[in-house]
């Protein structure tokens, strides 16, 4: 009777680490693509496409100036103190 439970506490031993062992892989993978996708977002590239289809859809819209003008300060703020940091 001991035989057989030894080789399940053994069997659940092993399964407690191999879950150990994927949590802290699913871990680092997640803090890996936080990482890869902030500075995919941050890429000057994706910066200016995100630009250029606020700038489309300002221009097609009909808000009146000061609304637009506001739309260019807060990007212009946004770049600053994205080059700042």
């Amino acid at each position: 009777m001991a035989m057989f439970l030894n080789k399940e506490i053994n069997a659940v031993h092993h399964a407690h680490q191999h879950y150990s062992i994927s949590q802290r892989r699913s871990d680092y993978a997640v803090a890996r693509l936080k990482i890869r996708t902030r500075l995919f977002i941050a890429s000057p590239s994706v910066l200016l496409g995100f630009f250029c289809s606020g700038v489309f859809k300002g221009l097609t819209s009909s808000q009146p100036s000061s609304g637009k003008r506001m739309a260019l300060l807060t990007f212009a703020r946004t770049a600053m103190f994205k080059f700042l940091t």
